[in-house]
């Protein structure tokens, strides 16, 4: 019963993964990404206690209800707070006043108290519920549970304006654009491929590190389906490339072989598979000079952005978080 259980949920799991790809890519695209964004600050405001009163302050069993009610902050005190400090003074000042929330306490690692009282959660209590998402990340990589987070089709949007403003800054566009990164579990590479076909753009290349058929047997089936159907829907997704074990040399012969082209690539990737590519374009003396590296998932420090300009190329960071999204790009 336990391994039939399992696999209905994958089989939901991947059903809903399927009506995410379609969604998004049959979704509006928004053309005027600096207007459209530039609206969305005019009325964070307003969206923010919006918020607040759906789905903090009209359920008491909310976390945060109770962090404000013992703050003695009711809603219309909180519309007055932010009327009269904005947004980034209020919740200062409700950080002081114990409405806040550490990474520990979100996580389920701490307990949540406060004033003395403790305050009861569970991983679900975070969960947006006017969201209705179909795609699915998790936090943690792709080899441990995570945590599970629905994004819908306005969320990816939403990313893909911050994604063109972007492009724009670094003339992303005018690059052929290449993703490495892990297939399902995780979804970065196909959500990365997918916003980039429904701003009109196109990821070229998706080079994978493969793990044993054993611990990805029905994640590479699934990831292959996914990809078909992205393409069916006139979304042009890259199959999964594998490299061989440990070892970057074809990625950097690829960005080489596209130079020779005439044309200049931008890689995304997490920090250490991108090392791993500049390393080998310098043992074997590859020119792989003139690519971008935009990467995350570890600090980039001086010593690393050192190691992508001795082979003539440059890196920049980018920082997201699974259960938010971008932070910085």
């Amino acid at each position: 019963m336990g391994k039939a259980l399992i696999v209905l949920r994958e089989i939901d799991y991947y059903t809903r993964m399927a009506y995410g790809v379609y969604r998004l890519l049959r979704y509006p695209p928004i053309r005027d990404h600096a207007a459209w964004l530039g609206e969305q600050m005019a009325q964070r405001e307003t969206r923010f206690l919006d918020l607040a009163r759906r789905i903090v302050f009209g359920n008491p069993r909310h976390p945060y209800h109770e962090m404000f009610r013992l703050a003695g902050c009711d809603y219309e005190a909180l519309a007055g707070l932010v009327g009269s400090q904005g947004l980034e003074g209020a919740l200062s000042s409700l950080a002081a006043r114990g409405v806040f929330l550490t990474h520990d306490e979100f996580k389920g690692k701490t307990p949540i108290v406060r004033a003395g009282r403790q305050i009861q959660s569970t991983p679900g209590s975070w969960d947006n519920p006017l969201v209705r998402g179909h795609l699915e990340g998790r936090s943690g990589g792709s080899r441990s549970p995570g945590s599970p987070t629905r994004y819908s089709p306005q969320f990816h949007v939403y990313r893909e304006l911050y994604e063109g403003l972007t492009s724009r800054e670094f003339g992303l566009a005018q690059r052929v654009r290449l993703h490495m990164g892990p297939i399902l579990p995780s979804t970065l590479a196909i959500t990365d491929g997918l916003r980039l076909a429904h701003a009109g753009e196109r990821l070229e290349k998706w080079f994978t590190m493969p793990g044993t058929l054993h611990e990805e047997g029905h994640y590479r089936a699934v990831t292959h389906l996914l990809v078909r159907l992205a393409r069916l829907l006139g979304g042009p997704l890259p199959f999964p490339t594998d490299l061989p074990a440990n070892d970057f040399t074809p990625v950097a012969r690829w960005i080489a072989g596209r130079k020779q082209l005439g044309q200049a690539c931008a890689v995304r990737s997490f920090v250490s598979p991108a090392l791993r590519v500049a390393a080998a374009a310098k043992d074997a003396g590859i020119d792989i000079a003139g690519t971008i590296f935009l990467v995350g998932g570890e600090a980039l420090t001086d010593a690393k952005s050192a190691s992508f300009a001795a082979v003539g190329c440059e890196a920049y960071a980018r920082y997201s978080i699974n259960e938010i999204g971008a932070i910085g790009m």
